[in-house]
């Protein structure tokens, strides 16, 4: 499908470390502290979005999430959901879809087949995958527009600071004319887009889940927002330290794939009290090994988890959610079911 020079697919080698160089220069824990900013803008657009239309809670997620990737990413704040990096970003997650879930594709099992002609009699999964011209197209036009825009503005001198930015710049600046850097950069500003907006989407809405299914755990962290914030303002990143709370229901909401019995008790149960210190807690350790490790580990975790917790903070200090009624007054709760995506 054209994701084959994309960080997580290339293999070790020199196109692979230059490539998250690239990332490791802009996303380093000191440097996400100078977006903090951006992130509190794009709650608070999220914020009066859901008071005005509630029902449009998971596009509003979702704007968050690609806002706060395309400011940083392209230096482009996206307004409304008519932007087109709303539709871009759409597109990306129907195409990835197209192939479905790992192990649901005959490559998956038999790796051979990805040789055989798209004509072979019975290959028609092919044009859905690697042999699929239009997102191939796509895909090159996601990478190649937002860089046209960018030269254009750097040209112009109006060009907002970003991540594309920055390296073009660089890139025009030592190496003006080396085709192989650019097209490391636009696949690399391509992935920054795409893996940044739809795995931190899908965190906030897992955990909003949650707090709809324990009224109790969103009591307390809604006491202790208030007790530091006194209903006055919302929180912003200065109060991190002092609602301690947020974090752990928001560790808790990310540790979903992490059961081990050896480490966690009752693993099963969502119950953010487990990683507050002994004695009053259990004192368990953050799953921090989510977003992988060693040469592989995700170079955006700083940035997600702060765009997680900027959301997750102001949305307790704001609202409350609970479960629709039935006729007769009793809460219908919602079966806990997930749709087929990358993230969820």
């Amino acid at each position: 499908m054209g994701w084959g020079k994309t960080l997580p697919m290339l293999p070790y080698g020199a196109e692979f470390f230059k490539s998250r160089k690239l990332y490791q220069e802009f996303l380093t824990r000191p440097l996400c502290a100078n977006y903090t900013d951006i992130q509190l803008v794009h709650a608070h657009v999220a914020l009066r979005n859901l008071l005005k239309t509630p029902e449009n809670f998971s596009s509003h997620i979702s704007q968050f999430s690609g806002g706060v990737v395309v400011e940083l990413d392209y230096g482009h704040r996206i307004i409304d959901d008519d932007d087109p990096y709303v539709s871009h970003t759409k597109e990306i997650n129907r195409m990835v879809q197209l192939v479905g879930q790992a192990g649901s594709h005959p490559i998956d099992i038999f790796p051979f087949l990805q040789f055989l002609p798209a004509w072979f009699p019975g290959a028609g999964f092919i044009k859905s995958g690697q042999g699929n011209v239009y997102s191939r197209n796509v895909l090159e036009m996601l990478k190649s527009r937002p860089v046209e825009e960018v030269e254009r503005s750097l040209v112009e001198d109006t060009a907002s600071p970003s991540f594309l930015a920055t390296n073009l710049e660089t890139l025009r600046r030592e190496n003006p004319g080396d085709t192989e850097a650019l097209d490391i950069l636009k696949n690399a500003a391509l992935e920054f887009y795409v893996a940044g907006a739809e795995t931190t989407s899908s965190t906030i809405e897992i955990i909003l889940f949650a707090l709809l299914l324990h009224p109790e755990v969103q009591a307390r962290a809604q006491k202790e927002v208030d007790n530091v914030l006194g209903q006055k303002r919302l929180p912003d990143f200065g109060d991190r330290e002092n609602i301690p709370y947020i974090e752990h229901l928001i560790q808790e909401g990310i540790r979903c794939m992490t059961k081990d019995e050896q480490t966690y008790q009752n693993p099963q149960e969502f119950t953010p009290e487990r990683f507050i210190p002994s004695p009053e807690g259990r004192g368990e350790p953050y799953a921090s090994h989510i977003f992988g490790f060693g040469r592989r580990v995700c170079p955006g975790r700083h940035l997600a988890e702060a765009s997680v917790w900027i959301f997750v903070a102001t949305f307790i200090a704001a609202f409350e959610i609970v479960p629709i009624q039935d006729e007769n007054g009793h809460d219908m709760i919602p079966k806990t079911e997930f749709i087929e995506n990358v993230a969820r």
